[in-house]
C-alpha cells in the first residue's frame, strides 16, 4: 500500500470514529435531556421541592427510574425498538419544555455573578469531557463476560419481541431480570443501529 492511501485511509477512519463520537454525544445529550423531562414531570405530580444544588441531579435519576417504569411496562405488550425510544424521548423534551416552574428551566449566564459563572463554565466543562470519555468508552469492545453469555442476546430479545413467557426455559441465563439491559435495549434503537 502507498504511503498516501495509508494517510487516506488514516484520515477516513478518523472521521468515522469522529462521526461515531458525535453521534454518541448526540444520543447522550438527547438522552439526559428526556431524562430530565420526565424528572421534572415526577416533581411537579409529587410537588416535591428540591434544593437548588440537587434539582437537575435529583430530577435526572427520578426520570431513570420512571423511564425503566414505562419500558419495563411496555415491554409487556411491544418490543423496545426505535418507536419506544422516539416515543420515550420525545415524551420526555416536551414534559421538560412543558414545565411551567421556572425553577426547572437552567438559568442565564446574565443573572449569574462573575464566580457563579466560573463555576458554571468549569462545571459544563468537566460535564463535557467525562461525556466524552464515556462516550469513547463506549465504543470500545465488550470485555464483560456476561456480555457474550446473556446480556447480547437479552438486548436481542426485547428489541424484537415484547416479554417471552417460558424464555428462561429455553436458556436459564434469559431469565434474569435487569433493567439496565432494558434501558440497552431501548438505546439500541433496532433495527437501525444494531
Amino acid at each position: 500500500m502507498s504511503p498516501l492511501r495509508l494517510i487516506e485511509s488514516r484520515y477516513a477512519l478518523g472521521a468515522v470514529l469522529s462521526l461515531a463520537l458525535a453521534r454518541s454525544l448526540l444520543l447522550f445529550f438527547l438522552a439526559t435531556w428526556a431524562l430530565l423531562g420526565w424528572g421534572s414531570l415526577i416533581t411537579r405530580l409529587f410537588r416535591m421541592r428540591l434544593a437548588l444544588a440537587e434539582r437537575h441531579f435529583s430530577q435526572l435519576w427520578l426520570g431513570l427510574a420512571l423511564a425503566l417504569l414505562l419500558l419495563q411496562l411496555l415491554n409487556y405488550f411491544a418490543p423496545l425498538n426505535w418507536l419506544a425510544a422516539s416515543a420515550l424521548g420525545l415524551g420526555g423534551i416536551a414534559a421538560w419544555w412543558s414545565s411551567e416552574r421556572p425553577d426547572l428551566r437552567f438559568p442565564t449566564l446574565s443573572r449569574l455573578a462573575p464566580r457563579q459563572q466560573l463555576r458554571l463554565l468549569v462545571y459544563t466543562l468537566l460535564i463535557l469531557l467525562s461525556a466524552v470519555w464515556i462516550a469513547i468508552q463506549s465504543m470500545q469492545p465488550a470485555a464483560a463476560y456476561d456480555t457474550g453469555f446473556y446480556h447480547l442476546q437479552t438486548i436481542r430479545w426485547q428489541n424484537e419481541h415484547a416479554i417471552v413467557p417460558g424464555l428462561g426455559n429455553l436458556y436459564g441465563a434469559l431469565a434474569y431480570n435487569q433493567s439496565l439491559l432494558t434501558l440497552a435495549a431501548t438505546l439500541n434503537v433496532y433495527p437501525f443501529f444494531n
